[in-house]
């Protein structure tokens, strides 16, 4: 997976990277299909904006929060990608439990029902 991280008026420091890299590698276990992460981080007025976009599946996932604490931002942002994900994740595995079902002849379920009804005038 590639992990890009912009700052946007601000610097952002090592420690940030290895905090985001490590928040972001938990995506993993919804998908092995990940391609890249962006993650931007802007300062203005000193409220932090952090977006996340993340590629995976074919699909594009989008998240963003706003907070006057960088970390938290960033925490809020990864949870909201987080619950995108695994939404994604439920929904594919849904679709593949399906039931399958198979149609049954006439004959047979008249059979049962007859049998039901026996059993039940027999009590």
């Amino acid at each position: 997976m590639i992990i890009e991280i912009t700052g946007r008026h601000l610097e952002v420091s090592d420690q940030v990277k290895t905090y985001i890299a490590k928040k972001l590698e938990h995506f993993a276990k919804y998908t092995s299909r990940i391609l890249e992460a962006r993650m931007i981080i802007e300062s203005t007025r000193g409220l932090f904006k952090v977006e996340v976009v993340v590629t995976a599946d074919h699909s594009k996932y989008y998240g963003d929060s706003d907070d006057p604490d960088m970390r938290g931002a960033i925490d809020k942002a990864i949870k909201k990608m987080d619950a995108q994900l695994r939404t994604h994740k439920e929904k594919m595995q849904d679709r593949h439990r399906k039931a399958k079902r198979f149609p049954v002849p006439p004959e047979e379920i008249a059979e049962e029902i007859d049998e039901i009804i026996d059993e039940d005038y027999l009590e």
